[in-house]
């Protein structure tokens, strides 16, 4: 698998973790940040839902921005630390079958 693929794996997987988390949190955030969204609640409901939808679209959307380049980041440094230890094992490996090239093993007697 290619490190781009690995990458956009992670990128998908951040947003939609982003994503869930501003829709548990969303509504919490939304009541905090504005308690009636439009002047006169009682007589503007309709507006009221419109605002109120699209704060939670949008606070979606920061979500997934968001939780894609945290794992991004993440995927990144995760991927270059598991390639560096990859290519230790193998170098350790190639070592390993040169040397035992070099000084073939002797049978006992």
């Amino acid at each position: 698998m290619s490190l781009l693929r690995k990458i956009f794996s992670y990128i998908t997987f951040g947003a939609l973790v982003g994503i869930a988390a501003s829709t548990f949190w969303g509504p919490k955030f939304l009541e905090w940040r504005q308690s009636s969204g439009v002047k006169d609640a009682m007589c503007q409901c309709t507006e009221l839902v419109r605002v109120t939808a699209r704060n939670l679209v949008e606070l979606q959307l920061y979500g997934a921005a968001g939780g894609a380049v945290a794992f991004a980041i993440a995927g990144i440094v995760v991927e270059r630390s598991l390639g560096k230890r990859r290519n230790r094992k193998l170098a350790a490996m190639a070592a390993e079958k040169a040397a035992s090239q070099i000084n073939p093993p002797t049978k006992p007697v």
